[in-house]
């Protein structure tokens, strides 16, 4: 895959797999490296580092792949009882071995011992070998290598860790392609639209099997103390601060500056003043992926916050149109948003804003009324909370609390973005970062053959009789002993998780992801000194130290002055942007 534009939103998915992969403990998602213990809630007080390589440690040389797979016979299905599954008779049948290397993916865990014995039961033939980086080497660097190697080995990897590698299998290919264990198209086993990234081609090389919603969780007991009711805009959450800050003493908001205010808030906020960007991007008749069925009947409507799996994205156009001054950045729109994030940010914000990733300890001791989190920590909470009284030593060590500071539980719940309002607002709708978790799957392209069969593998992981033996394993672990817990809405249909962190997920509204549009400010973290500086420039216009009209001065100019590196970076060409006919993956 290549193209800044996704490489910078996988970046992103990636920074989500590092908080979530916490949930290892709990039977939740495989995601980064974090090792496996007993029963932890989400470690969110750490920051996930997601735009690093991994500290130090050198990469192994890549291992040797398995010889290539002959073409599949055809033999009879076995009769097998899974929930969900089909008795198909004339299913095709493999033989031959599949390197499953996955983010996370690990033989011991009871959920990919789970996955590979019920795919054992429907493809007797096939042996699926479930192995990932040595200790201490990080995925990232590991799958690296691995891809570099001459005769690669795995064939499922994931593969937004290594965005820049042009030969995953395009499983837009597939999407109505019959699975073979439902009868079903495979997109009515999974959700196909909740996650749209794709890469500059147009291509998606990578599903997901969760979802992920950002909101804000509250202390009901200091919102009662205060007087003050679940904000319903963002004047009303500025006003909300001010009286609970006035009268509990306690700070209003705990977030952080690495990815929550620099990354989630700015992209949800800009959402409300961009949206139409939609429209200068979207693909044109003669575009080289254009769709008459898709694109000649899309129609822009800002009330649609599923849009984005409703047209097709032409990265030619967009970025044409920034280079054109069609979209910009210096506008009296950008100005009043940062004068709005200014109304809380960081008058409202506990001391630790701009120094490091405490909210979550923070909350739980009740030092701040309110947090910016994910989905990732409704179970982990509920965890928490049932031990607040009597945490273990390890996991108040994790949290950074001293084992002498007396906790007590608190009624707490959650609540939506409140939408910024005012002249400059377009859309009333507010959106929010809805990204992806679970299990992040990419083919790699070898042969025809080998494809098939492990295009066969995916189709059986992301259905229902799949993926709910992949969370039954979660009971067989003995590092889970509450079973499977989920850090967001499980997407793949039917699949359901233990019924306590179920009830959890089942209040989830999707809202749609403002990440999908690709049409954000600061989407300049390809080249890092100019990252740094785009940064440093919001930092300053919150403190009140530039204002916010010279902010939007100086973020057009980084745009400006860098776009030919930015374009590079993109693997796109001038010629791409004057020919959007031309498809950028035929050069």
């Amino acid at each position: 895959m290549s193209g800044y534009l996704i490489s910078n939103t996988f970046r992103r998915v990636g920074m989500f797999a590092a908080v979530t992969a916490v949930l290892v403990a709990c039977g939740g998602a495989p995601t980064p490296t974090a090792a496996p213990v007993a029963t932890k809630a989400p470690e969110a007080t750490k920051a996930p580092e997601a735009t690093k390589a991994p500290e130090a440690t050198k990469a192994p040389e890549a291992t040797k792949a398995p010889e290539a797979t002959k073409a599949p016979e055809a033999t009879k299905a076995p009769a097998v009882d899974l929930p969900g599954l089909k008795p198909v008779a004339d299913r095709k049948m493999y033989k031959g071995q599949i390197v499953l290397s996955t983010n996370g993916a690990n033989p011991d865990r009871g959920v990919f011992q789970g996955l590979v014995a019920a795919y054992k039961k429907v493809q007797p033939d096939v042996e699926v070998i479930v192995e990932g980086p040595p200790a201490g080497v990080g995925y990232p660097e590991w799958l690296g290598t691995q891809l570099a190697a001459g005769n690669i080995r795995p064939d499922v990897v994931s593969g937004n860790y290594q965005a820049t590698y042009a030969k995953y299998v395009n499983l837009d290919k597939y999407r109505f392609q019959v699975n073979p264990y439902t009868s079903r198209p495979w997109n009515e086993d999974l959700d196909w639209n909740f996650f749209q990234e794709k890469n500059s081609r147009g291509e998606k090389v990578m599903i997901p099997t969760e979802a992920v919603h950002i909101m804000w969780f509250y202390n009901k007991d200091i919102f009662d103390k205060a007087g003050v009711s679940v904000p319903t805009n963002w004047d009303e959450l500025a006003a909300a601060c001010v009286k609970i800050e006035a009268t509990t003493k306690t700070k209003c908001i705990g977030a952080n500056y690495i990815w929550k205010l620099n990354q989630w808030i700015l992209e949800i906020y800009w959402d409300q003043y961009a949206r139409d960007n939609i429209d200068i991007a979207k693909a044109q008749p003669g575009d080289y992926n254009y769709d008459a069925e898709l694109d000649g009947k899309f129609k822009f409507d800002p009330n649609d916050v599923f849009m984005e799996g409703k047209y097709n994205k032409n990265f030619s156009r967009f970025n044409a149109a920034i280079r054109d001054g069609k979209i910009k950045f210096d506008t009296p729109e950008m100005a009043d948003l940062v004068a709005q994030l200014a109304k809380v940010f960081p008058k409202h914000a506990s001391d630790s804003l701009f120094v490091d990733a405490t909210e979550y300890s923070q909350f739980l001791q009740q030092q701040v009324a309110i947090i910016i989190d994910g989905t990732w920590s409704l179970g982990g909470m509920t965890r928490d909370m049932a031990s607040l009284t009597n945490l273990t030593a390890e996991r108040a060590k994790a949290l950074g609390i001293s084992e002498t500071v007396k906790l007590q539980p608190f009624k707490w719940s959650t609540f939506e973005n409140p939408p910024m309002v005012g002249p400059l607002v377009k859309y009333p709708t507010v959106r929010s970062i809805e990204s992806a978790t679970g299990i992040y799957l990419s083919i790699v392209n070898k042969t025809a053959e080998q494809v098939e069969m492990v295009l066969d593998f995916i189709m059986f992981t992301t259905s229902q009789p799949g993926y709910q033996s992949y969370v039954d394993g979660a009971l067989k672990d003995k590092l889970t002993p509450d079973g499977y817990s989920p850090s967001g809405p499980i997407m793949v249909f039917g699949v359901k998780a233990p019924e306590k962190y179920q009830a959890l997920m089942d209040n989830i509204k999707m809202m749609g992801n403002v990440e999908n549009g690709l049409f954000l400010p600061q989407r300049l973290s390809a080249i890092e000194s100019v990252d740094k500086q785009a940064t440093n420039n919001l930092k300053d216009a919150l403190e009140g130290k530039i204002t916010p009209a010279e902010y939007s001065k100086r973020l057009q100019k980084l745009w400006t002055d860098n776009f030919d590196e930015i374009l590079k970076k993109a693997g796109l060409t001038k010629e791409d942007l004057d020919n959007p006919g031309r498809d950028p993956s035929a050069k």
